[in-house]
């Protein structure tokens, strides 16, 4: 078993539920997909707020930062038992956030959002389709596979973001 100091990833976390049946790979899938919807509907109406509205976007920007924190807090520390409830409630608020900062960034970097968004929801959709359907099995070579390739990704990102941040622009 691998050891965490993450809270969030200690064998407490996982001791408590409202229910006795099983986690199926389905219904984790079923929950996946109903939890970015609803963070994606909230998304998309924080961002039209936004972009008509900046005062009332940075308002909502503002109540889904504070709303998800809490939700969080709320799952982890207070009531464990009710995380089946207070999901879709975090994924409305992590939407309220996450509109008015994809709105920020389309005003700055006209098209960046709706790229970013296609590449990201479309992965995450296809991967979890092929996982639901159980064309890929989630191997220990698989989990090597996948934190590699996140790796590189994430390498090629900072070197990117640096050296931005380092060279003047012309």
């Amino acid at each position: 078993m691998m050891r965490s100091s993450n809270p969030y990833l200690n064998n407490d976390s996982f001791g408590f539920g409202t229910t006795e049946s099983r986690m199926t790979l389905e219904g984790v899938a079923n929950k996946t997909m109903l939890l970015l919807g609803i963070c994606v509907v909230t998304a998309t109406i924080s961002w039209t707020t936004f972009l008509n509205n900046p005062g009332l976007g940075g308002i909502l920007f503002f109540v889904g930062i504070i709303g998800s924190l809490v939700a969080a807090i709320s799952m982890r520390f207070i009531n464990k038992e009710h995380a089946v409830y207070i999901g879709p409630i975090f994924a409305a608020f992590e939407g309220l956030f996450l509109g008015p900062v994809s709105g920020m960034y389309e005003t700055s970097y006209e098209g960046i959002i709706l790229t970013a968004i296609s590449l990201t929801f479309g992965l995450f959709i296809v991967m979890l389709v092929i996982y639901r359907a159980r064309l890929i099995k989630p191997t220990e070579n698989f989990r090597i596979g996948i934190a590699s390739a996140m790796g590189a990704v994430f390498m090629i990102y900072m070197v990117s973001f640096i050296l931005a941040i380092a060279t003047p622009y012309t």
